[in-house]
Formats: C-alpha cells, structure tokens, sequence
C-alpha cells in the first residue's frame, strides 16, 4: 500500500479525479480516500501545512494501513541562489540542527529516490525544473542569515520545509521508505488561495511525477517476477 500526504487542493482533486476510489474514511475529521492508481494500491489525504499533521498523519497511515512506502508534497522555502519560485524540490538529505553541537542527518529512501529520478527525465514541454538537494527545517537564532548560510556551506542545505522534515523523521522512526517533494515558495506566497492559483502547473507536475513513479513500481515488481 502506498501512502501520499499532499498540502494542496490541486493534488488531491487531481488523486480524487484519476484514483479509483474504494472507501473513504474520517478519522478525526480529517478523510482518507483508498483506492488504485496506475495498478498501484494507495491512500491519500490532504492535510493543512504544519508540523504537526504531518507527523500524524504520517504515523496514522504507518499505525493503521500498513503502508508500504509514503509520499509527501509540500511547501519548501528555497536558500539556494539557482532555485526559482515554483520549481519542484525533491529532498535525497534531510538535516536538523537543533543545536550546535547535535546535528542530525539522514537520506530519503534510495529506491524511490532512483525512481524519480528515471521519470523526471522523461521529456515533457514546459514542466518545471526539478532539483535534488538537502532539506532542513526551517533554521532560526539570534544569529539568523549568518548562520543559515553556514549550514548552507557545511551540509549543502537547499531548501527549507520544517513540515517535510516533520514528515520524513516520522517516517524514519517506522522504517518506512519515503520521498518528499516539494514546490519552491517564497514566504509571501504562503496562502492556500495564492498556491494552488499561482503554483497550479508546479503541483500537477507533484502529482505527475507521483503517477510515473508508481507506473515504473509495478513495471519493475512485474519484470522481477518473471
């Protein structure tokens, strides 16, 4: 079973829209849709951008659905120079420092990760540029920019997204394998109205490359079955 936690509207009416759905469940107030996708078992559910539900979400799916791998789309804060707004951030490292003398550090899963990578070449017209790179929560001190230009320097630090990284650690601590990817958004731009219609094209290639992974999944399950 496959599981894919998305913050925006535009991707779970595009997972509602090309899914087969078989149930639909509430827990909390919160719902999950279970079904088919590309001969793929999934569930899927939309949560609101913070830490928090990420971490849930992401143990409830572990806890109750016996999930297999998990998907994350979300929102990155770019500290890279060559990342625009909108382009897609796919995460290979994830980093906390939480202090100075304790950092953390750890990779998303290889295979999803290669996956990805395969689909992502695929020629499409006008899809955005999608980066690999280091991802962190979000670093703030007293010492602010200073120091998060030397975690840029030290750990290769791209990109920003402290409910990603909530995400992934809760997926760790299950042993779960997982990839998370994320669209490139300046902080002004963190609304949900301004997201889904200023960044449409940039989640729809989220869920694109999701839909391609899954095909290259099964392709590769059936091939080692022969």
């Amino acid at each position: 079973m496959n599981g894919i936690v998305t913050v925006f509207d535009d991707e779970l009416a595009a997972l509602k829209d090309y899914s087969l759905v078989d149930d639909i469940i509430k827990h909390a107030g919160a719902k999950f849709y279970r079904g088919r996708l590309n001969e793929q078992n999934i569930i899927f559910t939309k949560i609101a951008n913070n830490p928090l539900e990420a971490a849930l979400a992401a143990q409830l799916l572990a806890d109750r659905y016996d999930v297999t791998r998990l998907f994350f789309s979300g929102i990155a804060l770019p500290l890279a120079p060559f990342i625009n707004d909108g382009d897609l951030i796919i995460a290979n490292y994830f980093i906390e420092v939480s202090a100075p003398d304790r950092t953390i550090m750890f990779e998303a899963d290889e295979k999803m990760l290669s996956t990805i990578r395969t689909v992502s070449t695929v020629p499409h017209r006008g899809r955005n540029p999608h980066i690999f790179g280091a991802l962190s929560k979000t670093i703030s001190d007293p010492n602010g920019q200073t120091r998060a230009k030397t975690f840029q320097r030290e750990y290769g630090i791209i990109a920003a997204n402290e409910t990603g990284a909530a995400f992934a650690f809760a997926c760790r601590r299950n042993n779960l394998p997982f990839a998370v990817i994320d669209v490139a958004v300046r902080s002004d731009d963190s609304e949900e109205k301004n997201l889904n219609e200023k960044y449409h094209s940039s989640i729809l290639d989220l869920f694109e490359i999701k839909g391609l992974t899954l095909v290259e999944l099964t392709l590769t399950a059936l091939t080692s079955d022969l």
